[in-house]
C-alpha cells in the first residue's frame, strides 16, 4: 500500500461523512455498498489495519482499495482521480437495481470518452464496446472516478453488471461484479449477444470461457462466446439457460493452467447427458495462454471445431 492512501483517505475525511461516528480506532460511516441511511460500516483507521472495513448491515467487508472504490476514489495510487465535469454528459435511464447502488450511467460517446481520456479499453475499440458489449460509463453518485460499465443481458433483460477500471490497476481485481446471487444463477456475460450470433451463423454451438475479456476477444473474432465469470460461479441454472436458447454443443475455452483443467472437469460433469461437450485444452500447450492472448491458430481451431460438429 502506498503512503498517500492514508493522506487521501484520512481520519478527518471519514469523520466528515454525514452521521459519521468515531470510537476507539474505528469510524462508523454510512455504507457505500448499499443504500444506507444509518451508519453501519465500521472502518479501521489505525495501522497496520488502516482501511479495513465491515458493514454490519449488508455484510460487505474488505481492505483499503475496495473501500476507496466504494467511496468513488482512485484505488490505484498511480494516477490522480480525474476531475470530471459531468454536467454536459448525456444522462441515461438506470434500471432500479443500478439506482439503488447509487450509480450514474452515461453514454460511451466520443465526447464523454474524451473527457475521461478513454480511447480504447484493454485493446477493444469504442465502436465494439458500444455496439456489441453495450458498454457505458458509470460513476458513483457524487464521485468523479469513472468505470466502464458492462451490462449482463439474459433474455433481453439486464440481470447484473460488471464495473471495469478504465486502466488496469497495479494490483487487485480488474472488475467489480454487482453483488448478489445473480452471478451464480444468470452470470453469463455476452449471453444475449452470443446467442444472436450463433443463430445468425445457423448452428447450435456456444464457446464458454472464464472472464469478460476472453469472451469479448472471441466475439470480436466472430465466435459466439460467453464468459461464465469464474468457474466457482458455474451452476446448473446456467446450463439450463443454454439449453433454453437451443444450444446443443458447448466448446470449453478455459485458461491454459491448472484452474482451466479443473474447470473443464466441472463443466464436463455438469453438461453430461444434456449438451454435447468439447474442449480446446489450452492447458496442454506451452505458453499459458488464455482466450484473450492465444495466437490466431487457436482462433482458427475453434472455428473449425464449430463447423465440424454442426
Amino acid at each position: 500500500m502506498k503512503s498517500n492512501y492514508a493522506e487521501e483517505l484520512s481520519l478527518d475525511f471519514l469523520k466528515s461523512f454525514p452521521k459519521a461516528k468515531s470510537y476507539q480506532n474505528k469510524v462508523l460511516i454510512c455504507c457505500p455498498f448499499h443504500n444506507d441511511s444509518n451508519p453501519s460500516c465500521s472502518v479501521n483507521v489505525r495501522p497496520p489495519y488502516f482501511g479495513r472495513y465491515k458493514c454490519w448491515s449488508c455484510g460487505a467487508k474488505g481492505g483499503l482499495s475496495e473501500l476507496m472504490v466504494g467511496l468513488g476514489m482512485d484505488p490505484t495510487g498511480v494516477t490522480p482521480t480525474p476531475k470530471i465535469d459531468t454536467s454536459d454528459f448525456e444522462h441515461l435511464f438506470e434500471p432500479d437495481d443500478v439506482l439503488k447502488s447509487g450509480l450514474m450511467l452515461y453514454n460511451l460517446s466520443a465526447p464523454n470518452c474524451k473527457r475521461i481520456k478513454l480511447k480504447k479499453w484493454r485493446g477493444f475499440n469504442l465502436k465494439f464496446l458500444r455496439s456489441v458489449v453495450k458498454a457505458k460509463i458509470c460513476m458513483k453518485e457524487g464521485s468523479t472516478f469513472p468505470f466502464v460499465y458492462f451490462p449482463v443481458l439474459v433474455q433481453n433483460k439486464e440481470v447484473g453488471y460488471i464495473r471495469a477500471f478504465v486502466t488496469k490497476p497495479s494490483s487487485g481485481p480488474s472488475y467489480l461484479n454487482k453483488k448478489g446471487s445473480w452471478v451464480r444463477t444468470k452470470g453469463l456475460f455476452l449471453y444475449d449477444q452470443a446467442i444472436e450470433l450463433m443463430r445468425e451463423q445457423c448452428h447450435t454451438t456456444i464457446v464458454l470461457c472464464e472472464g469478460p475479456r476472453d469472451a469479448m476477444r472471441l466475439m470480436r473474432e466472430s465466435i459466439p462466446a460467453v464468459a461464465i465469470l469464474g468457474i466457482n460461479s458455474w451452476s446448473d441454472h446456467k446450463r439450463l439457460l443454454l439449453e433454453l436458447a437451443g444450444v446443443e454443443q458447448v466448446i470449453s475455452a478455459m485458461d491454459g493452467d491448472d484452474a482451466g483443467w479443473k474447470a473443464d472437469k466441472i463443466l464436463s460433469k455438469s453438461l453430461k447427458g444434456f449438451i454435447h461437450f468439447e474442449k480446446l485444452k489450452l492447458y496442454e500447450y506451452e505458453g499459458g495462454y488464455d482466450p484473450f492472448n492465444m495466437p490466431l491458430e487457436f482462433v482458427d481451431l475453434l472455428k473449425n471445431m464449430i463447423t465440424e460438429n454442426n
